[in-house]
């Protein structure tokens, strides 16, 4: 079998799901002897370069590699507009990794009605369509009208890489300062601000707990946001934006606590990316996260709720080792190893029917 991978992103710099995605599954198709090729075109850095680069340019590509391969993958619905004519030419997979965007309501309006992009709609027109999570699959199949006999799930998979550096139920010994942490992008529906806040009102509720809030992510449009509310809110000296962090397995491991304060995702890799690292968990409990990420972090209902739960997963060691066992044990079948096989099946019956 030859498989051909066609994204529009494989730089984990950009410190995307997708682009960490797009890495394990090629590395895990070549561990399992596929012949497989990635074939990747990054969007131009011009006005519409992103609609250029799915309309024109990656299909060209394509078209250009499809005789050499048996099977096309799509890694994203957007690299997959032309799918309708792919698919009458070779067996076609596409990889929905959320649809967010049709089922998020902000400022009074609805994704789904006015900004919905038209390629996601072409996009169900392949062989087969993979959601990643069974929130995605009731969303393909309830906004896109996709019959659930074309879906099949196929789970994300967390690094290999990524482990406790040291006994984490021993962690906090000794501590006289702890280490709340985020770790991802700074994009307004990631709401850092809000962690920012329930850490403001954590300093101040429990002053006797020494902590500092360090945030890992690339220092994009909304940083000069997150610095105004850091000076603000006088917590120069205890919140530190650390940029791009390149070492994924050094800063999990740095934190011991890690909060996510997304409002929605369509997996939420650093959630279960901490926990692999045996780091508790907080999110937002309204937060609109599936529950193969969300089950077993720690959930708080306010901005005040979160500051508590801080304060309770660094004092109170039998419940923080509770929820630390309970997350290494479940992140624990998340692997490259297993995803690239239920992918090898997906290629193999949708070739064997096609």
């Amino acid at each position: 079998m030859r498989v051909l991978l066609i994204s529009n992103t494989k730089d984990i710099r950009k410190g995307t799901g997708i682009a960490r995605f797009t890495s394990h599954l090629y590395e895990g198709l070549k561990k399992q002897g596929i012949h497989v090729k990635l074939l990747v075109s990054e969007p131009l850095n011009v006005p519409l370069g992103k609609v250029i680069n799915h309309s024109l340019i990656l299909p060209v590509k394509t078209i250009r590699s499809l005789h050499n391969y048996t099977c096309l993958h799509f890694l994203t619905p957007a690299a997959a507009i032309y799918t309708s004519f792919f698919s009458m030419i070779r067996p076609s997979i596409v990889t929905f990794h959320e649809l967010s965007f049709l089922t998020y309501e902000v400022h009074g309006f609805h994704y789904y009605t006015f900004l919905a992009p038209f390629w996601y709609k072409l996009a169900t027109k392949a062989s087969k369509i993979i959601a990643p999570t069974t929130q995605t699959r009731d969303d393909l199949i309830r906004y896109l009208k996709v019959p659930s006999s074309k879906i099949a799930i196929v789970n994300y998979a967390i690094s290999d890489y990524l482990r406790p550096l040291a006994d984490p139920f021993k962690k906090l010994e000794g501590r006289r300062e702890y280490y709340i942490g985020y770790l991802g992008t700074l994009g307004r529906k990631k709401r850092v601000d809000y962690a920012i806040k329930a850490f403001y009102i954590f300093k101040n509720k429990y002053p006797k707990i020494n902590a500092k809030f360090l945030i890992c992510g690339r220092k994009d449009m909304e940083y000069p946001r997150l610095k105004e509310l850091v000076k603000t809110l006088n917590l120069e000296k205890e919140v530190i934006f650390l940029g791009f962090c390149k070492d994924e397995l050094q800063a999990y491991n740095q934190f011991d606590v890690f909060v996510f304060p997304s409002e929605w995702e369509g997996l939420g890799y650093p959630i279960l990316e901490a926990m692999k690292c045996g780091i508790p968990v907080v999110i937002r409990a309204k937060a609109r996260l599936p529950e193969e990420s969300r089950s077993y972090a720690v959930k708080a209902y306010s901005i005040e709720d979160m500051a508590d739960k801080f304060y309770l997963l660094l004092t109170d060691l039998n419940y923080r080792n509770k929820i630390v066992q309970a997350g290494l044990e479940y992140t624990s079948k998340f692997t490259i190893e297993q995803m690239a096989k239920e992918y090898i099946k997906v290629y193999e019956d949708v070739c064997q029917n096609d």
